[in-house]
């Protein structure tokens, strides 16, 4: 269920549990939170081969918003001009710092911004060519470590975190890592829920 070398097991198991954030959950807010994840990874799973933009529609961005992650932008621009880089989300952390982006030009949005995050189709493999998807040919882990080096780069580090999903596995990233490539954090949904064929 989890993976990658971000943070140490010992923290997210124990230590975790002393930051302020943890102290804040209460067990009705994260049942309720649960049921709402659930609710969407049931539905997904009820969809004949869903491409990325239904991921995102029925399970990603409700995902976000149920983790009260209100205050996104999508598809914004990394680049001055041409569409070359553009994850699929920006987020931010409060209105007022999506308000203060707004006023700019997409480019240069990033520097209010907490974290982007890039989607894939439900279950797409994050870590090689998928030669079957010739609308997605690339390697998203690469993808993501590209948008996370001109982000830290534009922002002149301000913004270094990434999130790289394909609705069942949920990457974290920081661009401050020793190795960016192998230090993320990974949870798998389909263990955390018991989906079937997991």
């Amino acid at each position: 269920m989890l993976r990658g070398g971000l943070f140490t097991r010992e923290y997210l198991l124990e230590g975790i549990k002393d930051s302020e954030a943890w102290k804040a959950l209460d067990d009705g807010r994260l049942g309720s939170l649960r049921a709402e994840i659930e609710k969407r990874l049931t539905a997904i799973q009820k969809l004949k081969k869903p491409n990325e933009a239904e991921t995102e529609k029925e399970l990603i961005w409700p995902v976000l918003e149920a983790l009260e992650w209100h205050d996104t932008m999508p598809q914004q621009n990394l680049s001055v001009g041409g569409r070359e880089k553009v994850p699929d989300g920006l987020l931010f952390g409060d209105s007022a710092s999506k308000a203060k982006a707004a006023a700019e030009k997409s480019w240069s949005r990033f520097r209010h911004g907490r974290c982007i995050m890039e989607a894939k189709r439900w279950n797409r493999v994050l870590d090689r060519k998928d030669k079957a998807d010739s609308d997605d040919p690339g390697i998203p882990s690469n993808q993501i470590l590209s948008y996370l080096r001109r982000v830290d780069d534009a922002t002149r580090g301000k913004l270094r975190w990434g999130i790289l999903t394909n609705g069942r596995h949920w990457r974290l990233y920081f661009q401050g890592a020793d190795s960016v490539a192998e230090e993320f954090l990974e949870i798998d949904l389909s263990g955390v829920f018991g989906l079937p064929g997991y």
